[in-house]
């Protein structure tokens, strides 16, 4: 990784670097070479994807490398129950809040799938529960 060196030379060593993909089991097996060439952030933790439990891979590597992501625009954002949609973001944030390195935010962007009073929801439940310490 190679070019993390010149991101770093670019930006000055204190620059956070991020890695915005889609993770799946294939990149989430490359973590430790992703940590061990000095990136910072991985971005976007996909849910319902194969082996992205966001408590397990705190666990794992929260130490290492912060994550970004993990609200599921798939299922719960676009045809759950707002009530849903507040307890998976709650339980998303409880899951990747402990330690620091957790930015709490959708999959992907928010697409017109998604009902406007479970986007109201998701929000409300950022500034509800999002702070540390909260």
């Amino acid at each position: 990784m190679a070019g993390m060196a010149s991101l770093r030379l670019h930006y000055g060593p204190a620059a956070p670097i991020c890695l915005a993909g889609c993770p799946q089991h294939a990149t989430l097996a490359l973590i430790p070479e992703f940590i061990d060439a000095g990136l910072d952030i991985l971005q976007s933790v996909q849910p319902r994807a194969v082996d992205t439990d966001l408590a397990e891979l705190k666990r794992e590597f929260g130490r290492d490398i912060s994550f970004q992501g993990s609200i599921d625009l798939q299922h719960t954002l676009p045809h759950g129950a707002p009530e849903e949609v507040r307890a998976h973001v709650r339980e998303q944030m409880r899951a990747g809040k402990p330690g620091g390195g957790f930015i709490a935010c959708t999959a992907h962007d928010l697409l017109p799938d998604v009902p406007v009073e479970n986007a109201l929801v998701l929000f409300e439940t950022y500034h509800e529960f999002g702070a540390y310490g909260a």
